[in-house]
């Protein structure tokens, strides 16, 4: 396995439930410089098979000189989380307030759709006369 730069020493400091918990925890170890890289928390016993992240968790890896930092950080970020939970209505007013500010995606106007009914057509002009040239 190769560490990413900066980590010599690998340990893991949190096992997150979820692939997006443990994203957003490594986006905010990075940002606070601190070398990061996950694994599935079966890791050890099952080397990663199909679906160890839904089981088990995800483990998140730092150097053994970051473990403090890490968790310090860990543990901050998931007291702030708790103290400012979301009820579901809020929840559902954020997902919306979010979808209305992305931009809306154009459909582009496929050539080989417009085509088509041309092709087909021409595929069945192509059979009749094939059939009345054979018979």
């Amino acid at each position: 396995m190769v560490l990413p730069e900066g980590m010599s020493r690998p340990v893991a400091v949190f096992t997150a439930k979820n692939r997006l918990e443990a994203e957003s925890i490594e986006d905010m170890l990075r940002d606070n410089d601190i070398p990061v890289f996950d694994r599935p928390a079966a890791f050890r016993q099952i080397q990663s098979y199909s679906g160890a992240d839904a089981r088990f968790g995800v483990e998140l890896v730092v150097d053994a000189s970051q473990t403090a930092r890490a968790r310090q950080l860990i543990d901050e970020m998931q007291t702030e989380l708790s103290e400012n939970e979301l009820s579901e209505d809020d929840l559902a007013r954020l997902a919306e307030e979010q979808a209305e500010q992305m931009p809306k995606a154009e459909v582009e106007d496929s050539a080989s759709l417009r085509l088509l009914p041309v092709i087909a057509g021409i595929l069945v002009l192509a059979l009749v006369v094939l059939y009345f040239v054979t018979r």
